[in-house]
């Protein structure tokens, strides 16, 4: 009889979350050095129902996420961090689907390994990371997380593994290979340096990057906050991918509780210069409501249906211009509801998505989800509208905190 290794490993997680003794997050300490490690599962089960003329199938899988957290502190003035997870999804073809990681983040493929055949297994350092601290500056060398936006759904400033505007969990955002400096100007100004790593499409890896960096691939940015007003003002300005960029960005709120975000950039390319900006209002309340509406525009997108297949692969929206507008409320205690609607504005398409989150236990939780898209059907591999190619999907997934 013959067991795939990632229906091995489903099980093994499985029977791990189910353990009626949970286990406790582990401490130390020891003189000025101290530390802790935590750990975190999630099983999901989701299902994908693809539009009539779709080149793809219906299909449902299950997938599960194991992932290990290390950090502390060796002294008064030093910090490390190690994050690794190991992914299970018994259908390869089905990874960027129902995973709910983000794996193609361009970063060195010597810190991952993937055993794929009809299973699809894979294990990755997302983070490993040393800093320093001083009275007014840090610096951080190694992988780590690098956010850039002020906005929420459409982040054109986040050009480092950023989330989808239909992502709801967003407690692990993927590290890159950098080395950051950080200043502190003032009590609320901020200057950043980094250099961030890139490097080139090898299809012989495990990610699809290659393992040594390409130095013509490098982005170098320097970012500086101050607020001004009771508005946070930005600057950011250097290369990204080789390309020069020079962007912005704001928020602050207007009146009556309304606030403003915005962000956006000007960048180098081959075509011309191409600018990619991001506007939006919000509105909180007390009991909990938040509305949020945000316009983006994708200078790299296509104007019409037609130039959508040239762009197939190298982007994660299509289409020039784009409208979200999202919500999320406190239901009762132990249940939150999200939702958010997306709008093509080149071609009509649009996606409902819509999540809820169950307080299990106090390191428990289980999330609910649905995204119902509108819009012209495929032709086999001919896009008409882009959220028409999409399915409709329904997802549950259940997370574990030890």
């Amino acid at each position: 009889m013959k067991f795939c290794r990632s229906c091995i490993v489903l099980n093994c997680i499985l029977a791990l979350v189910c353990t009626t003794e949970s286990w406790a997050s582990v401490s130390w300490q020891s003189g000025a050095s101290q530390g802790e490690a935590r750990g975190l599962v999630r099983l999901t089960g989701m299902s994908h129902d693809y539009p009539d003329g779709s080149s793809l199938n219906d299909r449902t899988v299950v997938s599960g996420v194991a992932r290990v957290m290390l950090e502390g502190e060796a002294s008064a003035s030093t910090h490390y961090e190690l994050n690794s997870y190991l992914i299970a999804v018994p259908d390869s073809s089905l990874l960027s689907q129902s995973s709910g990681t983000v794996l193609d983040v361009e970063r060195s493929a010597g810190l991952e390994r993937s055993y794929s055949n009809s299973e699809y297994l894979h294990i990755a350092v997302d983070r490993l990371n040393w800093r320093w601290r001083g009275d007014r500056s840090e610096i951080i060398i190694g992988r780590q997380p690098i956010n850039l936006t002020t906005t929420f759904y459409f982040t054109p400033n986040d050009f480092f593994a950023p989330f989808s505007a239909q992502a709801f969990y967003r407690v692990y955002k993927a590290g890159v290979d950098a080395l950051r400096f950080e200043y502190r100007l003032g009590d609320l100004s901020q200057l950043s340096i980094m250099s961030v790593a890139g490097y080139q499409r090898d299809s012989s890896t495990a990610t699809g990057w290659s393992v040594s960096p390409d130095g013509a691939r490098r982005s170098d940015l320097l970012r500086m906050t101050s607020v001004w007003n009771n508005w946070e003002w930005g600057l950011l300005a250097g290369t990204v991918t080789g390309q020069r960029v020079l962007g912005g960005s704001l928020q602050g709120e207007l009146f009556a509780g309304i606030g403003l975000r915005g962000e956006g950039h000007v960048r180098e390319a081959v075509t011309g210069n191409l600018s990619e900006w991001s506007l939006g209002l919000e509105r909180r309340w007390e009991n909990s409501l938040t509305l949020q509406f945000e316009h983006f525009y994708h200078g790299a997108g296509a104007a019409t249906v037609s130039g959508y297949g040239a762009l197939i692969g190298t982007t994660a929206y299509l289409a020039q211009e784009y409208s979200a507008l999202g919500a999320s409320y406190q239901l009762s205690p132990l249940w939150s509801g999200q939702g958010v609607y997306l709008q093509n504005g080149i071609d009509g398409s649009a996606a409902l998505s819509l999540g809820a989150v169950y307080s299990v236990a106090d390191e428990a939780e289980l999330s609910l989800g649905l995204s119902v898209p509108q819009g012209a059907s495929p032709q086999g591999k001919v896009l008409r509208s882009e959220y028409g190619a999409y399915p409709v999907s329904l997802s549950a997934e259940y997370r574990q905190y030890f």
